[in-house]
């Protein structure tokens, strides 16, 4: 699930950095009215058994926590560094339309660094990672992770079966939408 709207969304700036990210720019009142329509139209087998995994940072936090206190399964949420936001670099705190320009260098390579930005490959890898953490941690529930556009669509390329360059051909994750990720694939 990707998070609601947040404060930064509002802004149209960038919030990669980790040191402001988690402190800072949680959900808009938008963002939280998302995440509660979300929570209305949750596929069923989110229950007692299920487990929340959440990005560190405030947005994805603040997202997690609605879901958990809708679903009574206050206090379950777990969060992980490795579903933490992809790290813009130098366009940090930019605009956010200027994310199109890493993205143009991501269908041209896995490995860039433009700007700084963390590679698609080390996102691909980090959040695969951790599905496989998580499989080997729990049986028969399931997980429902709460993270960020680009870290979604990059494990969407690995359980598709896909190269990380192709992530942006994949339908665009809205905020506050939960999308299905089937393990057999990946």
């Amino acid at each position: 699930m990707r998070h609601g709207k947040s404060e930064a969304n509002e802004r149209s700036i960038i919030v990669s950095d980790p040191a402001v990210g988690t402190r800072s720019f949680g959900l808009s009142e938008t963002g939280r009215e998302q995440v509660r329509a979300t929570l209305v139209n949750l596929p069923d087998g989110l229950n007692a058994q299920c487990k929340i995994i959440s990005s560190d940072f405030l947005r994805a936090r603040e997202t997690a926590a609605i879901i958990a206190t809708g679903l009574n399964l206050v206090g379950s949420v777990v969060c992980s560094e490795k579903l933490r936001e992809r790290f813009f670099g130098e366009l940090d705190q930019h605009t956010d339309g200027r994310y199109e320009e890493v993205w143009q260098q991501d269908a041209l390579s896995a490995e860039h660094r433009t700007f700084g930005v963390e590679s698609i490959a080390s996102v691909a890898h980090r959040a695969r990672d951790l599905v496989l953490e998580l499989e080997s941690s729990y049986q028969n529930c399931v997980i429902l992770l709460v993270a960020h556009g680009d870290v979604l669509q990059l494990l969407q390329t690995v359980f598709d079966g896909i190269s990380p360059t192709r992530h942006r051909q994949l339908k665009p994750l809205q905020v506050a939408e939960l999308r299905l990720l089937n393990p057999a694939r990946g």
